[in-house]
């Protein structure tokens, strides 16, 4: 039972990781709440992993929607009929 208990609390953990993506302001107090039996230095931590995940992972999105957007617009151009 204490395992599940574990399992479940690391779940939240990491799906509460998607909330600076999602809603920063409104991710903080799911994220205090989950830390909350964590050192301060351990929360930092965490903390910091998690907005350097979040600007990697808006970058990626980023260059993904201008590759999309450069490779789509000639896939495009090349089917108007002039």
């Amino acid at each position: 039972m204490d395992t599940v208990i574990r399992a479940a609390e690391s779940i939240l953990l990491v799906v509460s990781a998607l909330f600076p993506i999602v809603d920063p302001i409104g991710g903080s107090p799911i994220f205090l709440s989950l830390t909350r039996e964590y050192d301060p230095q351990t929360r930092k931590l965490l903390a910091r992993r998690i907005a350097v995940n979040s600007f990697i992972l808006l970058v990626a999105s980023f260059a993904n929607t201008i590759t999309t957007d450069v490779t789509f617009g000639q896939v495009v151009r090349l089917f108007i009929v002039r």
